[in-house]
């Protein structure tokens, strides 16, 4: 985070927001989907608590099903501190007192994407890990998806098989040369990247394309996809100029 501040305070640029109409239609979905099962079950909603809140929450409910809008979870996955707001946690607690749990999350888009399970995977894990460090007895966790054609009701979505996503979160974070430990230690200077359409979302959009720029990167060349960029640099060609006078 140091880095890109320092870049953005010397580029003279701000975090870009997500689309105003991409954040409203995400927003309208999820608000709807909500209502819908509010109307049906009972909700918590956990908005501005705390990721122990929840948990003492849990700890307290009775036996039932209840749901929990926007429950935040904290904890350590390998040497990594995380946390995330998962949209909906649907929890059964048995009569004999341990829970049944399935992680939501509600998409407004069209089409999944693995990151939308990888996401839910993550939420799980943070969750297992805080409730086993409560204590709290828990017969299963898994995790499902709302997608757009589907509706949030007391019958939730067929759950996916966590165990799919699980292992690529533990390479990803646990392991002690996990991708992500292995990005943050790497300097932003010599950090691979490609710009693309899907770059439009992101905060450090303005500051990627801007150093991109200056550093005369493949990157700025229209429709050039990330797979053929890192073909040209295996050849030997890095900067546009080079490119330009093949």
């Amino acid at each position: 985070p140091s880095e890109g501040e320092a870049l953005m305070q010397r580029y003279g640029v701000i975090p870009e927001a997500l689309s105003a109409l991409l954040a409203e239609a995400g927003s309208v979905f999820e608000h709807e989907a909500i209502a819908q099962l509010a109307s049906q079950a009972s909700v918590t909603d956990l908005r501005n608590r705390s990721a122990q809140e929840f948990i003492d929450t849990l700890r307290a409910q009775p036996v039932g099903r209840a749901f929990y809008y926007q429950a935040k979870l904290a904890g350590h996955i390998g040497a990594m501190a995380c946390e995330g707001i998962a949209d909906v946690i649907d929890v059964v607690r048995r009569a004999d007192q341990a829970l049944d749990i399935t992680v939501l999350d509600i998409k407004a888009s069209r089409r999944n994407s693995v990151s939308f399970y990888l996401q839910i995977a993550f939420y799980a894990r943070l969750l297992k890990d805080a409730l086993a460090r409560a204590d709290v007895p828990v017969a299963g966790v898994r995790g499902a998806l709302v997608a757009r054609e589907e509706a949030l009701a007391a019958t939730v979505p067929e759950p996916f098989d966590l165990g799919l996503f699980e292992d690529e979160i533990e390479r990803l974070i646990a392991v002690p040369d996990a991708e992500v430990m292995r990005v943050l230690q790497r300097p932003f200077a010599i950090a691979d990247y490609h710009l693309s359409a899907k770059c439009d979302g992101c905060p450090y959009n303005a500051l990627c394309f801007i150093d991109a720029a200056e550093h005369h990167d493949l990157s700025v060349v229209p429709l050039l996809t990330a797979t053929e960029k890192r073909a040209l640099q295996r050849a030997g060609l890095t900067h546009v100029h080079q490119l330009a006078t093949l």
